[in-house]
């Protein structure tokens, strides 16, 4: 048997060389790193719920990746002033990722009422934005992952 820790090396780098090919020849963009991990952590879900391995760890690393890429490649396109709601856009992703690993084990769903309160506070300010004190609040929101 393999053990996990490879599997975290093993996989990427198989599907890495395979995709760099299969995107030369389709003739097509994408990234082929974000590519490797997607399908690492697909794979590894896949059978994760079939019941062939049972390290949910080794699932959320991958996950991880790509929720730290999707998050940085959505930040890097989206308007400025849209970006005041990348701390609910960040705990979304991470929320998806954790309920698509522990779905069947989840009994409540509060973090899905949470992060709707979240969204909502967080439209509020973004509505209210160009009254003078919440706009303060609003740069000040936006600024924190700039000046660092």
């Amino acid at each position: 048997m393999v053990e996990n820790s490879f599997i975290l090396i093993l996989l990427p780098a198989i599907l890495f060389p395979l995709l760099l090919v299969l995107r030369s020849l389709l003739k097509t963009k994408f990234c082929v790193i974000c590519a490797s991990v997607v399908l690492s952590w697909a794979g590894l879900l896949l059978a994760l719920h079939m019941g062939y391995i049972y390290d949910k760890a080794l699932v959320a690393l991958f996950m991880g990746q790509s929720v730290t890429g999707f998050y940085y490649f959505v930040d890097g396109k989206v308007d400025e002033k849209l970006k005041l709601f990348r701390l609910p856009f960040l705990i979304t992703l991470a929320a998806i990722a954790y309920t698509a690993i522990y779905f069947r084990e989840i009994e409540y769903y509060a973090q899905w009422y949470f992060l709707a309160v979240l969204w909502g506070l967080f439209a509020a300010v973004y509505i209210f934005r160009n009254v003078p004190v919440v706009s303060t609040t609003v740069k000040k929101i936006i600024e924190c992952c700039k000046n660092w």
